[in-house]
Order: structure tokens, then C-alpha cells, then sequence
């Protein structure tokens, strides 16, 4: 026994170890000011705690911070120009430029800034890197978090929508200083706890109740889009246990609870006129409300697929980094070969929760272009959907969790293979373009280079390990997955945390899982 906990202990070690060095390697791999939206995310970030020496107050609504926040993406646009432009000014860390562009005004929830406004120091790019890093932290110990508190049996369903829907744009994200990462890991996990929690009881249930509370406030606290996807997570959730609900009063009032708080938090955001009048900042095209659905269904997979690299929506940064086409190739195969292998046997609660999931890939985006009154193309980016997508994929993975399938040995080693190789070529391709801007080729990435951090370790380096980093986490993480649960013995190391329910129609045991009706 102890020398299962102990190649377990590994295990989970060298996964969070390897996970975490990938993330590194993407914090490193873009300039500061990179990820979307910087020059509102970055002064909202330094702003976050009100003024200080790095945030001043300006005329009006105004705020007065250092130049590189603002001006930083001197690149942005241009995927041939490297982030060289930025060794002019990237040392200036005294307040000396005026914005409008920050969260003081209410637009997104404060918890993300907050956060990460307490480890700003007094030089830019330090500072920018810093929150990345703790943001990569963060999404490994949280991811870890749920990994831990959910059944043997669910542990998969914590990593593997992550692993097989983060290249490269999830990647990107959780390493960044772009709130929207949040939003993308408290989709993954909010959900999972909740469903979780219907079949434990005593301590675990506990923690599966309160993670369940903090994923909703990590996701609410991060975007006002984030609430709706906690609302929308707990509905799902009480599809798939609708006949458990009357027996299980406290997940249900949890659920409950994060779904007002949610919707609380999402009220008192600006983003919230985005549902009723679009978003901001893109002009209507005029034309009739169907004229535009129809026009835009056409085109939808170009947002639903962006995650993986596919079309022009799915570059990174300001949709000015290009990955090659076998990125969003192998990223999108190997998605769908995990997604079809494991969506047998199917439930009636699981049908109908996949096919709203299912609807509303489709009807979210198309109704805020609607309101928006734009094509695909403009306003509504992949990242907005992104959440959405990690939802339907565990969610079609319960599938397989409740029917014992799963990818056979040739299956696993063509998704591994092909994600590992998408990754690879994502990761050259997004360190090259701040380093000597995509005009530049050779493997090489520190021949004739422009930009990069003032560290001791090159980029090439960088790639190298990141790329070996994720290949041996996705190899774990794809492991033998679901097999059959083994029994308990009579003698339990943990009586009281793995603690499950007694036997209840269409609820799982200790011995495996029933499913739900």
C-alpha cells in the first residue's frame, strides 16, 4: 500500500512538474505587452491597488503609469517585426504616460488584478514576467487542486480537456497577464467538482463543495463572461444528476450559490451590457440581424476551432502570431480523436447535456456578433469560446469515464504524438516571432536575434525544454486512462475522506459508477 501511494505521489509530482516547465517556457516565450489587450490589462494590473510610485492619478477618469505598459506592443499587427522596438523604453518604470484604457472604471471583475497588482515590482518586464509565472502557478496548483479532490475515477477529466484543447492558444493564456485564463481553468474544474461532489460524502464532499466555490469565484473574479460560464456549469451539472438532486441538498444549494454569486458579480460589470447591445468598440455593419447568423454560421468553425491554431483566428498575441497549418491540423485531430472514442456508452442525462453544451458553441458567439452586428473575423475572438469548448469536451469525456472505454495504445500514441508535435511547432513559431519576427528561419532561434529577456538561458534552450516538458506531460497525462476503479479493500488508509455515498439509484459506489440515468 505504501508503495502505491508512493509511485502515486511521483506520479502527480513529475505531471505538475512537467506541466508547469511548459508553462514557463510559454511565460518566456513572448515580449511583454503580448498577450491581447495588454495596454488595458497591464495599467489595470499596475492600477489594481489604486495609486502607488507606478500608478498616478491623472486628469478625469485618467490614470498616469509607466510608458511600456501602454506603448509595449510597439510590434503589435506586424508578425515580421520583432520586439526589438521595445529595448528603447523598456527600462522606464516611472509613471510618465496618460491612459483612459484600465479596469478603474468597473469594466471587468477585480479579483484577477488584484491578485496580481500585489507582486508588481518596480521594473516592467520583471514585473510582466513575474505575473506570468505566478499565473502558471496558479493554473497547475488549481488544476492539481481539483485532480486530487475529485474520485479516482474523474481524475482524467481534470487534465485531459485541458491537455487536448490548450495548443496553442490555451497555452498562451495560462501563462499570461490576460484574465481570460481564469475564466478558461474555472470551466474545466467548476464543474467537475460539482458533479463530483453528488457521489462522496463526509470530508471529501467538503472539499469538493469548496473547491467548487473558489473555481466559481476564480472565474467570476476574472471576466464578466466567466459568470455566465459558472451559471451555465452548474446547469449542466444538475442535468446530468436530476434524479440525485432531492437526496442531495447540500451540492445542490452550493450549486445554487455559486450560480447567484455569479450572477451578482456579472451585474455589476460593464461587460454585462455586452449581452444587449454588443461589444464594444466594433462597428455595426447595418445589415439584418438573420443576414448576419446565417453569414456567420458559415464561418463559425474559424472561432470554435481558433483554440488550435486553425485559420486566421487562431494566431496569438494580437492575432499578429501565424502558426503553420500542421499546428491547427494535428491540434484539431487529435481533439477529435479523443472526443470520438470516448463519447460511448451515452446516457439520456448525457445526451442532452452534450447537446446543450453542443447548442451553445453555437448560439453564444453567434448571438454577440448578432448584437454586435459583425461577421466572424472581428469582435468575437476564439478566447471568448474557448471555455465553452474545454466545457463540451470533459463533459463528452464523462462518456467514456462512466463506460470504461478509452483510447486504445495506437489511439493514445497518435494523440500524443500529434499534440506533441503541434506543440513543438507552436512554440518555435511563437518564440520567433518576438525574437527576429517571422521573415527569419532556421532552427536557430538565437541566430541574429533582436529581443529577449535579460536571462541567462537562451531561446533555444527555452524551446527545446518546453517542448520535452510538454511531450512527457501529455504522455501522463494520456496514460492508461479509465480503467476499471479496483475494489476497496476492507481495510481503508483514508477512512473518512474517501468516503462515498451508499448505493442510490443511478448514483456510483465505491466499486465503480453506475452513471447517471
Amino acid at each position: 500500500m505504501q508503495k502505491l501511494a508512493r509511485s502515486g505521489a511521483m506520479f502527480v509530482a513529475a505531471l505538475m512538474t512537467a506541466c508547469f516547465l511548459t508553462l514557463v517556457a510559454w511565460a518566456l516565450s513572448s515580449a511583454p505587452s503580448s498577450s491581447p489587450d495588454d495596454n488595458f490589462h497591464l495599467p489595470s494590473i499596475w492600477c489594481a491597488w489604486g495609486y502607488s510610485d507606478s500608478c498616478q492619478d491623472g486628469p478625469g477618469s485618467s490614470r498616469v503609469v509607466p510608458q511600456p505598459l501602454v506603448g509595449g506592443a510597439c510590434y503589435a499587427a506586424d508578425g515580421m517585426a520583432s520586439a526589438g522596438c521595445q529595448n528603447a523604453f523598456l527600462d522606464r518604470p516611472v509613471p510618465d504616460t496618460k491612459t483612459d484604457h484600465g479596469n478603474w472604471n468597473g469594466t471587468y471583475p477585480p479579483a484577477f488584478y488584484l491578485l496580481m497588482g500585489s507582486v508588481v515590482t518596480e521594473e516592467v518586464d520583471r514585473s510582466v514576467l513575474l505575473v506570468r509565472l505566478v499565473n502558471a502557478v496558479l493554473t497547475v496548483a488549481l488544476v492539481g487542486l481539483v485532480a486530487g479532490a475529485v474520485p479516482r475515477r474523474l481524475r482524467p477529466l481534470a487534465v485531459v480537456p485541458l491537455f487536448v484543447t490548450s495548443v496553442p492558444l490555451g497555452l498562451s493564456l495560462f501563462s499570461s497577464t490576460n484574465p481570460s485564463s481564469w475564466a478558461v481553468i474555472s470551466a474545466a474544474t467548476l464543474w467537475l467538482t460539482l458533479y463530483a461532489s453528488f457521489e462522496t460524502r463526509g470530508r471529501r464532499r467538503s472539499l469538493l463543495l469548496g473547491t467548487s466555490l473558489l473555481m466559481m469565484l476564480v472565474g467570476s473574479g476574472s471576466r464578466g463572461d466567466a459568470c455566465l460560464f459558472s451559471v451555465f456549469a452548474v446547469l449542466l451539472v444538475f442535468l446530468l444528476r436530476h434524479r440525485e438532486l432531492r437526496g442531495n441538498r447540500l451540492p445542490v444549494a452550493t450549486g445554487l450559490l455559486c450560480a447567484a454569486v455569479s450572477i451578482w458579480i456579472f451585474l455589476g460589470t460593464q461587460q454585462s451590457a455586452a449581452v444587449a447591445i454588443g461589444i464594444d468598440g466594433s462597428e455595426s455593419l447595418g445589415l439584418p440581424w438573420l443576414d448576419v447568423a446565417v453569414k456567420n454560421l458559415t464561418e463559425l468553425p474559424i472561432i470554435l476551432l481558433g483554440g488550435f491554431g486553425y485559420e486566421f483566428m487562431g494566431a496569438t498575441g494580437w492575432f499578429d502570431t501565424r502558426f503553420p497549418a500542421l499546428v491547427g491540423v494535428l491540434s484539431t485531430a487529435a481533439w477529435l480523436s479523443v472526443l470520438m472514442r470516448s463519447t460511448r456508452p451515452l446516457s439520456r442525462a448525457h445526451v442532452v447535456a452534450m447537446s446543450t453544451c453542443g447548442l451553445a458553441l453555437v448560439v453564444y458567439p453567434l448571438v454577440m456578433l448578432g448584437r454586435t452586428g459583425v461577421f466572424v473575423g472581428t469582435a468575437f475572438q476564439p478566447r471568448y469560446a474557448l471555455p465553452l469548448v474545454v466545457i463540451f469536451t470533459g463533459v463528452a469525456l464523462l462518456g467514456g469515464v462512466e463506460g470504461r472505454s478509452g483510447l486504445r495504445n495506437g489511439q493514445r500514441a497518435f494523440v500524443i504524438g500529434a499534440l506533441s508535435i503541434a506543440h513543438c511547432c507552436a512554440l518555435f513559431t511563437q518564440i520567433r516571432r518576438y525574437v527576429t519576427g517571422l521573415d527569419v528561419y532556421g532552427l536557430n532561434l538565437d541566430a541574429d536575434r533582436e529581443w529577449w529577456w535579460n536571462l541567462p538561458v537562451s531561446a533555444t534552450v527555452v524551446w527545446l525544454v518546453g517542448s520535452a516538458a510538454f511531450l512527457i506531460a501529455c504522455s501522463l497525462a494520456l496514460g492508461p486512462w479509465w480503467g476499471p476503479e479496483p475494489r476497496r479493500s476492507s481495510e481503508r488508509s483514508s477512512p473518512v475522506l474517501d468516503e462515498v455515498a451508499p448505493d442510490q439509484p443511478g448514483q456510483a459506489t465505491s466499486s465503480g459508477p453506475a452513471g447517471p440515468p
